[in-house]
C-alpha cells in the first residue's frame, strides 16, 4: 500500500507523524511525507490576509504533489492541510485518514472570528469527507 502523510509543520517538529510513518513503513507500507521543509516550501507570512494566500498556496502545491504520488491512503493531521488532502483523495480516489490530534477550530481566542469559523467549516467539511478519522480520546470524536 502506498500512503502519502500531510503535515504543514517540518517533519523534524512534529514527533507523532514521524512515528506514525515509521510504524507504517516498519509495517511494510510505502510511506511518503509531504511537510514543509520539502519542494513545497512557501515562505510563511504573519499579516493575515497574506496567510491565507501563503495557506491557499500551500494547499495547493501539496495537493498536486500528492496527485502526482498516486497514494492509495492519504493521511493528514492539520486542518491545514486537510483541502489539500480532500482534493488529492477525491482526484486520485485514495482513501482519506483524517487524524485529528486536536479539534483546530475550538482553538481559537476568538471563536466568533471569521478565522474560527473558516476552520470549524474546513474541519467539519473534511471530517465527514474523511473515510475514517482517529482522534486521541472519545471526547474529540
Amino acid at each position: 500500500m502506498k500512503l502519502a502523510m500531510l503535515t504543514s509543520s517540518d517533519l523534524d517538529n512534529d514527533p507523532r507523524l514521524q512515528k506514525e510513518a515509521l510504524a507504517a513503513a516498519r509495517a511494510g507500507h510505502d510511506v511518503e511525507v509531504f511537510c514543509r521543509v520539502s519542494p513545497l516550501s512557501v515562505a510563511r507570512q504573519t499579516w493575515k490576509p497574506l496567510k491565507y494566500v501563503e495557506r491557499l498556496r500551500f494547499n495547493a502545491a501539496l495537493a498536486r504533489a500528492v496527485i502526482r504520488a498516486q497514494p492509495d491512503v492519504i493521511h493528514t493531521a492539520n486542518v491545514d492541510t486537510l483541502v489539500a488532502a480532500c482534493t488529492a483523495a477525491r482526484v486520485t480516489h485514495a482513501k482519506l485518514v483524517y487524524d485529528a490530534y486536536e479539534l483546530w477550530s475550538g482553538y481559537s481566542s476568538e471563536p466568533t472570528s471569521v478565522h474560527a469559523r473558516l476552520m470549524k467549516l474546513i474541519e467539519s467539511v473534511g471530517a465527514r469527507r474523511a473515510d475514517c478519522v482517529v482522534t486521541v480520546n472519545d471526547k474529540l470524536g
